[in-house]
């Protein structure tokens, strides 16, 4: 048992220790090499170390998943005080969606931002109905869960739509990697809601999606907060992503550190010797 923990908890500590490299490296580079006359960072070796992290960081996401023993993660989630990440999640899109209509109003335009608005509103309901909840959800509560992963591809999409800021703007960029990423926490998390866990694969996207929502939050909290970035959906974009950030984290916490010891100790040497992560495993 010793020896299945160590798998599940190396990639964890991977995770953090890219996660939080990337963050520090993307920082220092908000501070010292963007260009806000033109939205782009200046070349140099800590932008291309920067960029480089994203490649490496699902990589290693994807070799660590695969090197957990099958059977070592849990086919179920148990998410032990999960109301906390939950309601900050859902009270960071419910604040978006306020913040956005706010800068409608000011601006007299909606725009494609009605949708962001709306899925908004209807994505907070699910964390706040969920935060309580935890092992398998039932249908109606799973079918809203569906509606975060919806916010996510719209505000991709809106974001590459903006006229306003340049189509490859690494702002952009990090920005729609951090919606993708936290669409995949969701989905992951579904899954398990559903009774239809891949619980190494989940432990793989949702490593990617705490790095990306996290590199994609925190540098543009940062050059907010320094005045070198004065784009007002940005900033609400990287609050969403920065609470989903670290839902994601907290979940990927429970799922990978604490191993499903009481369920393994249940299992008949039949049921052992089916894989966790196959779509037949309950």
């Amino acid at each position: 048992m010793e020896r299945s923990r160590l798998s599940p908890r190396v990639c964890l500590l991977v995770t953090a220790a890219l996660t939080l490299l990337g963050v520090i490296l993307r920082s220092v580079c908000m501070l010292t090499s963007f260009d806000a006359a033109v939205g782009y960072f200046n070349a140099g070796i800590l932008t291309t170390l920067s960029n480089a992290l994203y490649f490496a960081a699902v990589i290693a996401a994807a070799v660590c998943a695969s090197l957990i023993h099958k059977g070592v993660l849990p086919a179920t989630l148990r998410t032990r005080l999960r109301r906390p990440a939950a309601y900050l999640w859902g009270l960071s899109l419910a604040a978006f969606t306020v913040g956005v209509l706010l800068v409608c109003y000011q601006n007299r335009t909606s725009n494609f931002l009605t949708y962001p608005m709306i899925l908004g509103v209807l994505s907070s309901l699910y964390f706040f109905i969920s935060g309580s909840k935890d092992g398998t959800y039932s249908d109606a509560l799973s079918a809203l869960g569906f509606i975060p992963v919806v916010w996510c591809v719209t505000a991709a999409w809106e974001t590459y739509t903006d006229q306003f800021t340049a189509m490859n703007s690494p702002i952009k960029v990090g920005l729609q990697m951090g919606f993708l990423g936290l669409a995949l926490i969701l989905v992951s998390e579904l899954r398990f809601r559903l009774g239809k866990p891949l619980p190494r694969v989940a432990a793989a996207f949702m490593s990617i999606g705490v790095f990306t929502s996290l590199n994609g939050a925190l540098p543009v909290l940062l050059g907010t907060g320094a005045h070198i970035l004065d784009n007002q959906l940005h900033l609400f974009y990287a609050i969403v992503l920065l609470c989903g950030g670290l839902y994601g984290a907290y979940t990927l916490f429970q799922l990978l550190w604490f191993p499903a010891e009481a369920e393994a100790a249940n299992m008949t040497p039949e049921a052992a010797e089916i894989p966790t992560d196959t779509p037949n495993a309950q």
